[in-house]
């Protein structure tokens, strides 16, 4: 999935000391050490270099008020813009996981091979995603050489091992030299899949009805349990849109509407359900309907039971109902309301097939006259003020495969969405403004498809359960592949992670704008509060702590006193090493995006933490093939500067200059046939390419004898490019072979 949509707010409301302070919610430390802030909670990460190459994590959490479990809420108005066309009918896959028996698993029996096994019986659960299990067979190179056997499985194109300890590492173990090795050992869980499929649609109605019950329960209750009824209901209300044929329905014209000639579109709900052999309209199903009884809950869920699939996929045509709609509301009786539309596709935008990019571009544009209208509301944050804000455009797709960054499909989701308000055709998106609007479900599951209407519901219905006090959040850091947690904290824990606090002592005021300061930090008891459990995960590679109470240690003007400070910031610092295998650059992220302070029990944080980066030297992996002990081989290397590099252009058309002859022995290759080049300066791309062979030999290969000599050329062509990143987070092994010259990439 594409994006896990933050939707939980921070429910905190300021005192009134801290209001009449005017204190700024741009609360900082100092200046030079800025804080972001996501809904008054207060983070900032830092990544400081050491000595001896490792690096400082340091993570420093706090919120800026007194967090409570009630927040502001405003009645809901929501148009569900839903694709029943034909592809809808398609069948999509879901898995479910479960712990496996233990068996004995080498590479010579239970119907996996030896060397590169295919076999997927069973799965390894790695930051929270299922992997296939492989075997993996290495070997020294060379004429008798040692063969070594391991559980491995890929993510994202990188070899990763599990070895004995139950540990996820980068290269190879060693120790396993004999196929009939059983290799599952009890350190180590694996779990089998099940799968069962059901289509696009059924999955879609049973997110949307999941969606329309949660919509209910928050016009009703104040929280997700019962225990909190409304006095009121809150006053939500739903309208239904489908769309796929390129007419519209209306009860006056038994052929439908031309949208050429009558482009207002009627917003009558019509009743022209598709079945075989009709015509599949665009059109509204349901008008705005409260769902605060249950007889209009059942009517609305009816009319999405009642949805099949059939015809194009006429998105423009669906965006402008949606736009009639949200425009027949009364300004006056719903103008305490909040405006939110969800856009849903299968397929490309189009009245007969393929991206069509008039079809899309007028969809955008309709989408921009819902994101244009605007109006103004009490603003919690500055008593006896108002503020300007604009409905909500959300867009989830759930496509055959998950569109690539920047192609027509993935830029029309985008631009359709709120993520660019200004967005005015598939192909000029204006300026970004978010990423949290556009969720894709490709590739998952009816239940991922649920998740994230759950997730909008929960954004656009008015209701909250989260509360952060009496220590019930977690602070997760994911650390980024290229580095690695501190080795053996399970068994060792003292020393790995530091988790302190600091007392919030005042406020400093610098070119006239307000910062909170802190006090020493210290451990957590010496302040006398409780104790803040610390953890690291290793084959996780997360970093995490539980304990601290964020209610009760918010920050700011104490209200009791008129002198007084209230609360603590809490203050994590570990070390972080860099892996063999990391990918070199300017800028390396230290940490992934599901790095963040989540509810106990929530799979979607409640903010995400910045992702501060460091410059890391490139290090580039060579694997000649062919070498015989004595054998050479030798390379030029040329170098591009980073900031130079035009990715517009061809490799050829690049600004390299000569940077140096690479001398590759076999007498330098370890023990899997390579050979490392590194510390190369991270401010440049780096392209191999070998000249010839150093030498001449003759060697054998079945009844033929083939002779090699002096300056045959051997081209190879390396790139430290890892695919379609660019010195990102991600970890890449950049393999130099003869499969890397075929296909004229890196493997």
């Amino acid at each position: 999935m594409k994006n896990s949509f933050k939707y939980i707010a921070a429910f905190v409301a300021f005192s009134a000391a801290t209001l009449a302070s005017g204190l700024s919610v741009s609360a900082q430390n100092l200046p030079e050490d800025t804080y972001l802030e996501t809904n008054h909670i207060a983070y900032a990460k830092r990544a400081i270099v050491n000595t001896d190459g490792t690096y400082t994590i340091d993570l420093e959490t706090f919120v800026t008020g007194e967090v409570t479990q009630t927040f502001e809420v405003h009645p809901a108005d929501i148009v569900l813009v839903l694709d029943v066309s034909g592809s809808m009918d398609e069948d999509i896959t879901s898995y479910s996981y479960s712990v496996a028996s233990h068996t004995s698993i080498t590479a010579g029996t239970n119907g996996w091979n030896r060397g590169n096994s295919k076999n997927t019986s069973y799965y390894y659960k790695y930051q929270d995603e299922y992997y296939a299990v492989t075997i993996r067979r290495g070997s020294t190179g060379g004429w008798g050489s040692t063969y070594y056997y391991s559980l491995s499985f890929s993510v994202n194109g990188t070899r990763m091992y599990i070895n004995d300890s139950g540990q996820v590492v980068t290269d190879m173990p060693t120790n396993h030299t004999n196929a009939n090795t059983d290799l599952w050992n009890s350190s180590v869980t694996l779990y089998t899949r099940s799968s069962s499929s059901m289509s696009k649609i059924a999955a879609l109605k049973l997110a949307v009805e999941a969606f329309i019950n949660q919509i209910a329960h928050n016009d009703l209750y104040e929280d997700d349990t019962d225990s909190k009824p409304r006095d009121t209901p809150l006053g939500n209300q739903i309208s239904i849109v489908k769309f796929a044929g390129n007419r519209y329905f209306d009860y006056t014209s038994p052929t439908g509407v031309d949208p050429e000639t009558d482009p207002n579109a009627p917003i009558t709900p019509g009743d022209k359900m598709y079945q075989s052999g009709q015509y599949n309209y665009t059109q509204v199903v349901r008008g705005f309907t409260k769902t605060s009884t249950q007889a209009n809950v059942n009517d609305l869920i009816q009319a999405i039971e009642d949805l099949t699939g059939g015809g194009a996929t006429s998105a423009d045509y669906g965006m402008n109902l949606a736009r009639n709609l949200i425009n027949s509301l009364d300004a006056e009786e719903r103008a305490d309301s909040r405006k939110t539309v969800v856009f849903f596709t299968d397929g490309e935008p189009n009245h007969h097939r393929n991206f069509d990019n008039d079809v899309a571009t007028d969809a955008i544009l309709n989408s921009k006259s819902i994101k244009d209208i605007s109006y103004s509301v009490p603003d919690p944050d500055h008593e006896g003020q108002t503020k300007t804000i604009h409905p909500s455009v959300f867009s989830v797709g759930l496509f055959s495969s998950t569109p690539g960054s920047g192609d027509n499909l993935d830029n029309f989701m985008n631009y359709i969405s709120s993520n660019y308000p200004g967005a005015t055709a598939y192909n000029n998106g204006g300026t970004q403004a978010s990423s949290d609007y556009y969720m894709d479900a490709s590739g998952g599951s009816a239940d991922d498809l649920k998740k994230i209407f759950t997730a909008i519901a929960h954004s656009a219905g008015g209701t909250g359960n989260a509360d952060l006090s009496g220590g019930a959040s977690v602070t997760v850091d994911v650390v980024s592949s290229s580095f690695s947690v501190p080795k053996g904290y399970e068994d060792n824990p003292g020393g790995a992670i530091t988790v302190l606090v600091a007392p919030c002592t005042g406020e400093t005021t610098i070119g006239g704008v307000k910062y909170l300061t802190f006090g020493e930090a210290k451990a957590p008891t010496e302040y006398g509060l409780p104790a803040i459990t610390p953890s690291i995960s290793e084959s996780d590679n997360k970093v995490s702590t539980t304990g601290f109470d964020y209610a009760t240690n918010w920050c700011g003007p104490d209200p009791t006193s008129s002198t007084g400070w209230h609360g603590y910031k809490q203050i994590i610092q570990f070390i972080i090493n860099v892996n063999d295998d990391a990918v070199g650059g300017p800028n390396v992220e230290t940490n992934e995006s599901k790095s963040g302070i989540y509810l106990d029990g929530s799979d979607d944080p409640l903010i995400t933490f910045n992702r501060p980066t460091v410059k890391l030297p490139v290090q580039i992996w060579l694997q000649k093939q062919g070498l015989r002990p004595g054998d050479s081989a030798v390379f030029t290397l040329y170098m591009c500067p980073f900031n130079e590099f035009d990715s517009t252009k061809d490799l050829d058309k690049q600004n390299w200059t000569n940077f140096t002859k690479v001398v590759v022995s076999y007498d330098d290759m370890d023990e899997n046939g390579m050979v490392k080049i590194v510390g190369l300066n991270p401010d440049y791309f780096y392209r191999l390419k070998e000249d010839a062979w150093a030498f001449g030999y003759t060697y054998q290969d079945g009844g033929v004898q083939y002779t090699v000599g002096d300056n045959v050329t051997n081209p190879f062509i390396f790139v430290n490019i890892p695919k379609e990143l660019k010195y990102d987070e991600a970890s890449l092994r950049n393999v130099f072979s003869e499969k890397t010259a075929a296909s004229g990439g890196s493997e």
